[in-house]
């Protein structure tokens, strides 16, 4: 994966790649993180939609619904 600079991260192409996001408070116990908006864009994703949050060794953060990623930018494949 790629390790890319904020002020690189324009095309949707550069993914998979590797973001460092800052956690922030919200609220009187929430923390929160925000997505890259290249992220978003490739995933086609948009304020209201559900992501997955999986806990193991590591902390993963996908869509809900797979991506078509032999067209990036598209949006998510309706599985029925």
């Amino acid at each position: 994966m790629a390790k890319v600079e904020r002020s690189y991260v324009r095309e949707v192409s550069l993914m998979p790649a590797i973001f460092e996001r800052k956690l922030f408070k919200i609220g009187e116990g929430g923390i929160a993180v925000t997505l890259p908006k290249s992220w978003i864009n490739y995933y086609g994703l948009q304020a209201g939609d559900k992501v997955e949050i999986l806990v193991d060794n590591d902390l993963v953060i996908r869509p809900r619904n797979p991506v078509d990623t032999t067209n990036p930018g598209a949006g998510l494949v309706d599985n029925g």
